[in-house]
């Protein structure tokens, strides 16, 4: 991906594409394909940081919403949780401490709660 390599706006309207062309019926089950979450909410959690990065900090906080709604849609808690620790991270970047923690605690409760072992021990 792009972002990665300082492709910001590149990578930003790739995802965008990407989320244009998702379908939550047709795409809702690809976690169970691609790495154990859902390509639709991992787009919007990469283009949260795309969008903060580009200096919109109110649409990267939409995109981040975003990926939590379309995770309860999905119903696929492993792509909630990686949306809340993006949230944190992103809330982090903005030094927005106490939201911040309020989602990396609801990440860190869900994987206690489901046993996500690797992702508990980073947030």
């Amino acid at each position: 991906m792009g972002l990665f390599l300082g492709e910001i706006e590149a990578s930003h309207r790739q995802i965008k594409e990407g989320n244009r062309l998702y379908d939550i019926e047709q795409h809702g089950h690809h976690h169970t394909i691609f790495g154990g979450h859902d390509p639709g909410i991992c787009a919007s959690n990469f283009d949260s940081f795309c969008l903060w990065l580009l200096g919109f900090s109110d649409q990267a906080a939409e995109a981040n919403e975003r990926s939590i709604v379309l995770g309860g849609e999905v119903g696929h808690t492993f792509s909630v949780m990686i949306s809340h620790t993006f949230a944190a991270m992103r809330k982090l970047f903005q030094d927005h401490w106490d939201a911040a923690a309020a989602n990396a605690g609801l990440a860190l409760e869900m994987s206690e709660e489901y046993g996500f072992a690797t992702t508990s021990s980073s947030c």
